[in-house]
């Protein structure tokens, strides 16, 4: 239990870190030259993908498969999840407005996107979502079905960046605060 601690003291220190990089503006040659090595992938067959993969980040894609999963769960883990993904909203929602980070270039972008871009919603919820339902897979011993959540995690992070809606920056920091959330309300349920 002594390393989960060591652990959790060094993602938020690293969220602390890079929140002050972002908001210094330290990090805009990093996530630049970042999001300029994906403009170079750009093909119409993964433009489509990157949409729908991006709409399972979304606020409608989070929200359905929320309640799916809900009424699947057993009672416990179902408001576990609640509660995980509300304060996640709250989170996304509150530090948005609090950092006010614009968002890279319209002109570039595949996806239309509005409002602050720091930290990334899409990311902040998948890890929400997809990191307690990948928990609960690894606890029912589920390896397959944890690696899919991961995978859903990491795709929806992919999108993001490709479709040129987000810095790295803005993913790293959501998922760096989901992680911490998700932490904090793991250990909760206990």
């Amino acid at each position: 239990m002594r390393y989960f601690y060591l652990v959790l003291l060094v993602v938020a220190l690293g969220l602390f870190w890079l929140t002050e990089e972002t908001l210094e503006g330290e990090m805009r040659v990093v996530d630049t030259a970042v999001l300029s090595r994906f403009q170079v992938w750009r093909a119409p067959a993964l433009d489509r993908l990157a949409v729908g993969i991006s709409l399972l980040g979304a606020a409608p894609g989070t929200l359905l498969m929320t309640i799916l999963a809900y009424l699947k769960l057993a009672r416990r883990d179902g408001r576990t999840l609640l509660v995980v993904m509300a304060g996640g909203t709250v989170l996304t929602v509150c530090l948005k407005q609090i950092f006010a980070v614009t968002r890279p270039s319209p002109v570039d972008s595949l996806l239309p996107a509005a409002g602050f871009s720091y930290p990334s919603g899409h990311a902040l919820m998948a890890v929400c979502l997809y990191g307690y339902l990948g928990f609960l897979a690894w606890r029912a011993r589920k390896p397959w079905l944890t690696a899919l959540c991961l995978a859903l995690v990491l795709s929806i992070e992919w999108s993001r960046l490709y479709l040129n809606v987000h810095w790295p920056s803005d993913i790293l920091a959501g998922t760096l605060t989901a992680s911490l959330w998700l932490a904090f309300c793991l250990s909760q349920r206990r």
